[in-house]
């Protein structure tokens, strides 16, 4: 039976930044114990409230957002869950999107 949430995690890359997606990497959390089962990618752009979350299974630690806007900055945090709870939140990254060039 797991009874401790697991470590939290951070976006270490930022890659493959487009006009409207954008591919984020991270590194399983430095204490393997307890384990992760899941990872929760929360952004939004940064003047927003409200942020968007996206669940990975804990064996990837990569994520590619779509839907994006152009020319646009956001911020991502990370937490990491098990069936014990989860993590508090990562620190916070941010990228902006490119401006689309001809």
């Amino acid at each position: 039976m797991i009874s401790d949430v697991p470590m939290p995690t951070k976006v270490s890359q930022v890659i493959h930044l487009s006009h409207s997606s954008v591919i984020l990497l991270w590194e399983k959390p430095a204490r393997s114990v307890p384990q992760v089962s899941q990872y929760f990618v929360t952004y939004k752009e940064e003047n927003d409230e409200i942020f968007k979350t996206l669940t990975v299974s804990s064996h990837v630690t990569q994520v590619h957002i779509e839907g994006l806007k152009m020319g646009t900055k956001y911020v991502v945090r990370l937490k990491t869950g098990n069936a014990a709870g989860n993590s508090s939140l990562g620190t916070e990254t941010s990228f902006s999107t490119r401006q689309f060039t001809g």
